[in-house]
């Protein structure tokens, strides 16, 4: 039997991401601002070092929550907040 939300319909009932959780050793909050250096054109290399994590590391979190995010419509949601709302 597949649950309506795997079809997308229904309320998600999934628990959002509460702050400081980390997936891959990162918060979603340090997530979101990495990524945002990222699509903003900052080297990977320099948001690593600022973000003191290692390659390895940060496909751990780019995995972990990519995963999550496809998964939960609240993680989702909350990553999206953070993301558009980081100042450059």
């Amino acid at each position: 039997m597949v649950n309506d939300r795997s079809r997308g319909q229904g309320p998600d009932t999934t628990a959002d991401a509460p702050p400081g959780e980390r997936a891959g050793g990162v918060t979603l909050e340090a997530f979101a601002a990495m990524s945002r250096q990222l699509a903003s054109g900052s080297d990977l290399a320099h948001t690593l070092a600022d973000g003191r994590l290692t390659l390895d590391q940060w496909e751990d979190a780019v995995h972990a929550w990519t995963e999550r995010i496809r998964m939960e419509t609240s993680v989702a949601r909350r990553f999206n907040h953070l993301y558009t709302h980081i100042e450059d």
